[in-house]
């Protein structure tokens, strides 16, 4: 056990926010127009880009190397709702020394409630360096779910990307704010207790002699 100075324990139930080796991108936060989602195509987690009133929003994997030339095939399972055909994609980013380079990928499908697999094969190009998969959603006011990520060279199967269907949690955390529940036996049974104190009257209180308080 250990000695609580101040406040109740456990009063703030915490859930993992994000999947590891995945970033919210475009300035946005996981939890609000980038989401992390309780189901998948054919794992229990997917993620979702939501375009409220942005430039774009989107989901970027961890940076890999990349080397130019080499022609590389990205691939996905995806839904979309209130986008636009040719705007929203599952790009591979390219970087170089000086920054950004181009990207390049397949277009999500328009209006599909039912998962749908999208495909591409790309060129790494000259100066390239670095590289990502990024879910791109630029229709104002659409949104996309993505999972079961793939991106292979030519000539390997391997999948290049770290958690590929977002099933393993990140480091980051979401406070669910103030929950009393976990006071008392009942319910989610820790039973951590509440706040203590002198009861609620008109009269006049006194500490005894002595008392520390």
């Amino acid at each position: 056990g250990c000695l609580v100075m101040t406040g109740v324990p456990f009063c703030h139930p915490c859930v993992p926010a994000a999947p590891e080796g995945w970033a919210a991108d475009a300035g946005v936060g996981w939890g609000g127009d980038v989401a992390w989602l309780d189901e998948g195509h054919a794992g229990r987690r997917s993620v979702r880009a939501t375009n409220r009133a942005r430039d774009w929003t989107g989901v970027s994997s961890t940076r890999l190397p990349a080397t130019p030339g080499q022609r590389l095939t990205v691939s996905g399972w995806a839904r979309s709702r209130d986008n636009q055909a040719d705007t929203d994609k599952l790009f591979v980013r390219f970087f170089g020394t000086g920054g950004f380079i181009g990207q390049d990928g397949p277009s999500l499908p328009v209006g599909a409630a039912q998962w749908q697999h999208v495909h591409k094969q790309v060129t790494v190009p000259e100066g390239a360096t670095e590289m990502d998969v990024s879910l791109q959603v630029w229709s104002k006011g659409g949104s996309a779910d993505l999972d079961d990520v793939s991106l292979v060279a030519e000539g390997d199967a391997r999948n290049l990307l770290a958690n590929p269907g977002f099933e393993r949690a990140g480091g980051e955390w979401r406070d669910l704010g103030h929950d009393g529940r976990y006071f008392a036996h009942d319910d989610f049974g820790i039973g951590t207790g509440g706040f203590g104190g002198p009861p609620i009257t008109d009269a006049d209180l006194s500490a005894v002699f002595g008392n520390p308080l």
